[in-house]
């Protein structure tokens, strides 16, 4: 269903009209019966591949589909969604319809923030007695990380209200735990690397726009977490997207004088002074480390001369 950029306008209308009968006609089928959790996560998933599919004309399908109530069908079906794989493709439809700004503002505006974290509470609960359903949890988790690192990069001003739901603290505690386990249990990778980019996404919000969303990320330990996730991917052979994440975040963090004194005494100067040499090939990391060091530099020498 992408449109190639060269197509004729007649062909990029009729595919905007197919687009618009298959969101209908998907919200529809949602709207059948709420609670079957089969059509609720087979739909979620059209949401989400619809969006993947159409990146040239994303905000456009992404308002077609806000425009049939698919927002409020996901959060329906998003809670009242008792199994793992079922509440899964629900977050990650709703973290790709808020990768555009204007359906994350909407979102936030309708309870979104709310609504994830309460599926987050709902499938931590109890302890997991077989090893999948421990696999199936994990990836619930990891999508909530999705669709808040999309929400808060979409709508950064707003992001406030995905802190006052537990936000920062649901993506902090998806480090340190995962930190050790990471090579033991290659499933707990995804949640890694998606908790490490709703970390990013947190900071970069807070930079921009609101000292009480780095006052919320400090409070639930995300300088601890992002200095201890930036020193597990050094080497060589680790994920460049978690080391650009992890940077990402320490640099967005140390524009705020209290996250920068915690950074430093959690050792992110030497630890960022020692990812350098990694990030030549990582333009994105590369800035971050080097705004990083400096504002650390700078906060260190203000404290010195007070």
């Amino acid at each position: 269903m992408a449109v190639r950029p060269n197509e004729p306008a007649a062909v990029t209308l009729s595919h905007r009209r197919h687009a618009a009968q298959v969101v209908q006609a998907i919200v529809a089928a949602m709207r059948i019966d709420v609670t079957h959790q089969d059509l609720q996560a087979a739909a979620a998933t059209a949401i989400e591949r619809i969006m993947e599919h159409n990146n040239n004309g994303g905000a456009a399908i992404a308002q077609q589909l806000l425009g049939a109530a698919a927002g409020n069908a996901l959060m329906e079906a998003l809670a009242v969604a008792t199994r793992d794989g079922a509440a899964a493709p629900v977050l990650l439809a709703l973290a790709a319809l808020a990768s555009h700004g204007v359906s994350a503002a909407q979102f936030l505006a309708a309870g979104a923030a709310e609504a994830i974290m309460a599926a987050v509470a709902k499938h931590r609960r109890g302890k997991p007695r077989l090893p999948y359903e421990d696999i199936c949890r994990t990836e619930v988790q990891s999508a909530a990380m999705s669709a808040i690192a999309a929400l808060a990069a979409s709508a950064p001003a707003d992001s406030a209200r995905l802190c006052a739901a537990g936000a920062c603290e649901a993506a902090v505690t998806t480090v340190p735990v995962y930190v050790n386990r990471l090579y033991a249990h290659s499933q707990y990778c995804d949640l890694l690397d998606k908790g490490l980019q709703a970390l990013a996404a947190l900071a970069s919000a807070a930079e921009s726009h609101s000292q009480a969303v780095a006052l919320s990320l400090v409070q639930a330990g995300a300088c601890e977490a992002a200095t201890a996730a930036l020193n597990m991917v050094l080497p060589p052979w680790s994920s460049e997207k978690m080391l650009t994440s992890a940077l990402r975040t320490i640099c967005g963090l140390s524009a705020d004088a209290g996250a920068a004194a915690r950074l430093r005494a959690a050792g992110a100067c030497e630890a960022v002074t020692s990812a350098i040499p990694r990030c030549s090939n990582c333009p994105d990391a590369a800035r971050a480390a080097q705004l990083a060091l400096d504002r650390l530099a700078a906060g260190a020498a203000n404290v010195s001369s007070e």
